[in-house]
């Protein structure tokens, strides 16, 4: 038996490689290949947790006490005995595992993965993707928005040298690390690739493989849409899979698959920041592994210095506008357009002005006025103009009631967010009492 390991690094298309071989099980086992199944995850990650030291949990996993952290590893136990069930019940050659978290243990918590692996085998590879700064930069900007609001100082660099040096170092047939970029990519396709590369199967029979895509981007004026409402509702920590952030990326992505907007763009001043801070990584990944970028130009950054007295053009704090292009006549079409749209999928809520259940209070300031404004002249044409407007207002009256002034962001700003939200509640609320 074979067993091969996918341990990412982030942002390099294992959420798509991961529910592609969940969702295609049946699929793989037809060509000799197990993805054991772990509870309801398409992914292993949680099979790390008794791999992993104590004092790993916390800052890789979010355990941060002793109860979730033994809770943890008892589930972790019972995980890797399923998988040794799966696997002595299964005629398949090759088993299959998958987590990117796997690249962030320390060399002697990867070791006992190794260990533990040999269990089944010990034909053990280990597969890696490593992106290239820029894009990963952006990439991971765009997937923090989501669900928060914080801006990664871009000048932070991703340490390519260690993370390849210390899976180089562990004891197992075969360690490869490929470039994650559509140009090295079989197809463009990391599905194809990992399964003609890694598994060894043939190209056409990889180009069967129905593939499920994931962590699907959003246009720039999303990200900026998403950076402010995140910073006047959510200030705290990032929580991904926050229920009204789900509802909203999916009136986004419907937004997006009707109209068209830009492509996110980061300033030209934080690209060079960017590539500066990572100039001796990627030189090293050059010259000692044979990894090259398709989109970094080799000649130039061997050839950019550091200038001590050069006032830096990124803010210790970031905000968006410091480190991507910010369109603002597209960012209002796309927040009204947005709004619009969401509003039309409202049943009129308009006895009373009610919003949620709350009797709206006038109008009271002048933001509200131009929000309001603007949105009802982007409501022109609806069938139900007046009805639709009247939601608006409610909701903009209601908006009021949530300012806090002590934000950074404008009246005007944190009045559109809270229409927003309370829009996607009370949309939430109509849809699951439709009949």
């Amino acid at each position: 038996m074979r067993v091969v390991f996918h341990i990412g690094t982030k942002k390099t298309g294992s959420t798509t490689l991961q529910h592609t071989f969940h969702a295609q099980a049946p699929f793989f086992r037809d060509k000799g290949i197990l993805y054991p199944v772990i509870g309801k995850r398409v992914h292993h990650t949680q099979l790390l947790f008794d791999i992993a030291e104590k004092n790993e949990l916390p800052g890789i996993f979010g355990r941060n006490s002793p109860e979730k952290i033994a809770r943890s590893q008892d589930i972790s136990r019972d995980f890797w005995a399923d998988v040794d069930r799966q696997i002595a019940e299964s005629d398949c050659e090759t088993v299959v595992f998958s987590s990117e978290y796997a690249f962030g243990l320390r060399s002697q918590s990867l070791a006992r993965l190794i260990q533990r692996l040999r269990a089944y085998s010990n034909s053990i590879h280990l597969v890696g993707y490593f992106r290239s700064p820029v894009v990963l930069y952006r990439s991971a900007l765009q997937q923090n928005l989501k669900y928060g609001h914080v801006i990664q100082d871009p000048r932070d660099p991703f340490d390519y040298g260690r993370r390849f040096r210390k899976i180089a170092r562990l004891d197992c047939e075969s360690v490869s690390v490929r470039c994650f970029e559509r140009p090295a990519l079989l197809n463009g396709c990391i599905v194809q690739d990992f399964c003609v590369s890694t598994l060894n199967m043939d190209p056409d029979e990889a180009a069967e493989v129905p593939v499920t895509s994931a962590n699907e981007s959003v246009s720039a004026p999303a990200m900026n849409l998403l950076y402010n409402f995140n910073r006047v509702l959510f200030p705290g920590r990032r929580q991904p899979g926050r229920p009204i952030n789900k509802r909203l990326l999916t009136e986004i992505q419907s937004l997006e698959a009707a109209d068209t907007f830009s492509n996110p763009a980061l300033r030209e001043e934080v690209v060079t920041d960017i590539e500066l801070s990572h100039r001796d990584q990627l030189l090293w990944l050059r010259d000692k592994a044979s990894i090259t970028f398709t989109d970094v130009d080799y000649e130039r950054i061997s050839r950019l210095q550091i200038d001590s007295t050069k006032q830096p053009p990124v803010p210790e704090a970031p905000g968006l506008a410091d480190v991507m292009k910010v369109d603002t006549s597209e960012y209002e079409r796309f927040r009204s357009a947005l709004l619009v749209q969401t509003l039309k999928k409202l049943t009129p809520v308009v006895k009373d002005a009610q919003v949620g259940g709350e009797k709206a209070p006038p109008l009271r300031m002048d933001a509200s006025r131009s929000v309001v404004n603007r949105e009802i002249t982007a409501l022109k044409g609806h069938t139900r103009e007046d009805e639709v407007a009247a939601t608006l207002s409610a909701l903009a009256a209601n908006a009021e009631g949530h300012l806090k002034p002590d934000l950074a962001a404008d009246a005007e700003t944190q009045i559109y967010s809270q229409m927003i939200r309370l829009a996607l509640v009370q949309l939430g609320k109509d849809m699951t009492e439709r009949p």
